[in-house]
């Protein structure tokens, strides 16, 4: 039951880390480069990362500037960027400099309302992993593998898992919030 339990605790936090790592790519105040490495580009034939076609770096406040390796993809991944971001990439040879416009309140807004959705679909996982678990106890109980009393012990340590790790993506959803709103 002890592996059952670290199994779960290993999902859930799985889970917050998937999370964080999508609000990377969610744009707030400030440009991240996680905001552009993973943009598919069809170049060579099939479609590659612009992390595989040039290296991106941030110029601050709000530029992100792609050198791209290969002059003959540079607007490939010009026009996949513009797709994506919603923006007009500039191009001077190898370089692509895409400057984000300061968020409008609305887009603000909107933004919030999808990471807020994205953090409550997060803890919508979280609970049906303990529902899961809770399951499995009730069975080991049911074929008498564990007593009455370590069944509880397993609940709560899995609740105590559940409150810990939604207190964790409270903090990580109310740190978005405060960079989307600078």
């Amino acid at each position: 039951m002890n592996q059952t339990l670290k199994e779960f605790e290993d999902n859930i936090q799985k889970i917050h880390a998937d999370l964080k790592a999508e609000f990377l790519s969610l744009r707030g105040s400030r440009p991240t480069v996680k905001m552009v490495e993973d943009i598919k580009v069809e170049a060579y034939g099939q479609k590659m990362d612009v992390k595989q076609l040039g290296s991106i770096t941030l110029a601050p406040p709000r530029e992100i500037d792609i050198s791209v390796w290969d002059q003959t993809v540079v607007n490939a991944v010009a026009k996949a960027v513009a797709d994506a971001l919603e923006v007009n990439p500039s191009t001077e040879g190898n370089l692509i400099r895409v400057n984000l416009p300061p968020l409008t309140q609305e887009r603000k807004e909107g933004l919030i309302k999808t990471i807020s959705k994205v953090a409550e679909e997060a803890r919508i996982k979280i609970r049906s992993f303990r529902d899961n678990i809770n399951k499995k106890i009730d069975q080991a109980e049911d074929d008498k593998s564990i007593a009455e009393d370590e069944k509880f012990r397993y609940k709560e340590k899995a609740q105590k898992i559940v409150e810990e790790t939604n207190k964790k993506i409270e903090e990580t959803l109310d740190n978005k919030i405060s960079e989307i709103k600078e």
